[in-house]
């Protein structure tokens, strides 16, 4: 179990900046290192390190990640990870502490032809 001591929030998804909160009440974030992916249409496309996470507890900071431009018409996901500096006496170090996943945009959707209500057959119990 993952205890998110994060809430991430995309605030301009298509120039990679998104809003890193800490919602502990005590830990900085800098114990902490983070690493990001990003997915076009479930492919992995772009990935990297979170940097600068010298986030008081309880505070919030806007940090821009290096990604490179959304292209219009796809779906494109961000999946975020944290991971401890140090090993201590109840993980290793590089532990993942807590993962998120945020939708940057949603695609188009999938249309399908020559199908009608009626070709569909009925379902029975």
């Amino acid at each position: 179990m993952l205890i998110n001591g994060y809430l991430l929030k995309s605030v301009d998804p298509a120039n990679g900046l998104i809003s890193i909160r800490n919602r502990y009440q005590f830990i900085s974030l800098d114990a902490f290192h983070g690493k990001w992916t990003l997915l076009k249409d479930g492919v992995v496309v772009d990935s990297g390190l979170v940097a600068d996470l010298n986030i008081a507890a309880g505070t919030e900071k806007q940090l821009k990640l290096p990604q490179k431009p959304l292209q219009a018409g796809a779906e494109y996901l961000l999946n975020v990870s944290f991971f401890t500096n140090q090993s201590s006496l109840w993980s290793d170090k590089n532990f993942e502490i807590a993962s998120q996943q945020l939708q940057l945009s949603a695609g188009t959707s999938a249309t399908v032809s020559g199908m009608t209500a009626t070709a569909v057959p009925a379902w029975k119990a």
